[in-house]
Parts: C-alpha cells; structure tokens; sequence
C-alpha cells in the first residue's frame, strides 16, 4: 500500500482536488475493477474514452482518480474525493505502475 502523495511525485500534476495523503493498493484502468483502495487512471482509448465511467468509479469508492479533463463536474458531484488532472493519463499510468 502507498499513498497517493508518493506515487504523483514523478507525474506533472496539472490539479488536484482532495487530499493526496489517500492510500491505494492498487491502480486500474478499467471501471469495471474500480473500488476502495484502487487509483483508476481513465484512459482516452481509440473507440471507448475511460472519462465516460469516471463518476461510476467514485461511486464504487475509489481511492482517486487520475483523469486529463476539467475537475470541475466530478468535483461538485464528489466533493469528498481525490481527483488528479494530468496532461496524457496513459504516460501517468506506465509511471504509476512503476511506482507502486
């Protein structure tokens, strides 16, 4: 388990919003693993963009996510967790791994 907090040291974080001092256990990318204790990095994909399941993911108690959209919308619905803008989440994803 690390904290959120460690693991953004070597990513150029654009925004946060909430606390960074979260642990995960684990990083995803895929909405469908999300859930207490997970970091999911939403990817733009060729046919399917990560972006669209962010707010399913939150629900499912994620520990944050890693997103390279406005904060805003997801901020106003889920005021109490960690979201992370960056510029290209899949180059946060590969570091992301290597850190955990």
């Amino acid at each position: 388990m690390r904290s959120l907090e460690s693991l953004l040291l070597e990513l150029e974080v654009l925004e946060i919003r909430g606390s960074i001092e979260t642990m995960v256990d684990a990083i995803c990318s895929d909405h469908r693993q999300a859930g207490p204790g997970k970091l999911l990095v939403a990817i733009r994909g060729s046919r399917v963009d990560g972006h669209a399941w962010v707010a399913e993911a939150l629900q499912a108690g994620v520990s944050a996510v890693v997103v390279e959209q406005a904060l805003d919308s997801w901020a106003s619905a889920f005021p109490h967790q960690t979201l992370v803008r960056v510029s290209n989440s899949a180059v946060a994803l590969g570091s992301l791994a290597s850190a955990m």
